[in-house]
């Protein structure tokens, strides 16, 4: 967890403890990740019209019915955009720790593993206290970039809503591989998927969730919508079963227009290590899901 008083000795040690985890991930992992070599975020993704069919792995439809490609494990250097939620809904909290407190620990191991692996890394962000101004940072200060991930906090109001997410150096002929860490509540992020969307654009979407929200077991008698202020009162008559009915509807929206623009959707809960998420993440374990 990241307090609000952080010192900069606390910082460097916080981010040198996610590079040491990472590092014994990368060594310790089989396959061998190389320096110099790019990753993909999942060992597979569903099957597609005009997929070679020699590509299909026949064990994972055993395992789940449903049509996946084995990705390959060792590519050219990527170029990998970046996009992360951080508005005021990340600051949601699950046993005392907030959903961006956890992302950031995530993001910033991501950050690590991008910078070791070559990948030419591009952050932007929405809501927190520096809006979209981390567009032009360079992997190669991956240390600086995760310094000011793990620093910085959730912010925004209804009115931020209301503008829309920019991409000022947009290029559709650039092939990117396009990384969207968010827990859904900004609809902009639907328009700005529509906006962006070409053939060279590869989009992963991760979902970011908190287990009180997927079971609708809250603490408190009443809960305040951060982005809106919105005070809702869960100690009301059938308040569970209503709202897990609106959110397995929420969740299966997202799903659903995932689904429709090809974009690989992962349902990334705030219960386990960030550190061992990412791991998962990286070992090509995510729950995608149309």
């Amino acid at each position: 967890m990241v307090e609000d008083n952080i010192s900069y000795r606390e910082l460097d040690q916080l981010i040198l403890n996610v590079q040491r985890r990472v590092e014994a991930f990368l060594q310790g992992r089989h396959e061998g990740l190389k320096t110099g070599t790019g990753i993909t975020f999942s060992h597979y993704r569903q099957y597609m019209p005009g997929d070679d069919l020699r590509m299909l792995d026949w064990k994972m439809y055993a395992k789940t019915g449903k049509y996946y490609v084995r990705m390959s494990e060792v590519e050219t250097n990527l170029r990998i955009r970046l996009i992360v939620d951080c508005s005021a809904s990340l600051g949601h909290q699950f046993n005392g720790t907030t959903k961006w407190e956890y992302l950031s620990v995530f993001i910033a191991g991501l950050i690590y593993v991008s910078h070791k692996n070559g990948d030419r890394l591009n952050l932007q962000w929405f809501g927190g206290t520096d809006e979209q101004k981390l567009r032009k940072l360079d992997i190669s200060h991956w240390q600086h970039l995760a310094s000011i991930v793990l620093s910085t906090k959730p912010k925004g109001s209804q009115k931020d809503l209301e503008s829309e997410i920019n991409w000022k150096d947009f290029n559709p002929d650039i092939e990117e591989e396009i990384l969207i860490v968010t827990d859904g509540y900004d609809d902009r992020i639907k328009d700005f998927i529509k906006n962006h969307s070409t053939s060279k654009k590869h989009y992963t979407l991760v979902h970011t969730l908190a287990p009180n929200e997927l079971d609708g077991l809250f603490e408190r008698d009443s809960l305040r919508d951060l982005e809106s202020g919105t005070i809702v009162t869960t100690s009301v008559n059938n308040f569970q079963s209503d709202y897990l009915k609106e959110f397995n509807e929420f969740i299966r929206e997202w799903k659903d227009f995932c689904h429709s623009y090809k974009v690989r959707y992962y349902q990334l809960k705030i219960d386990n290590d960030p550190i061992k998420s990412l791991i998962q993440f990286l070992n090509g374990n995510p729950e995608y899901e149309d």
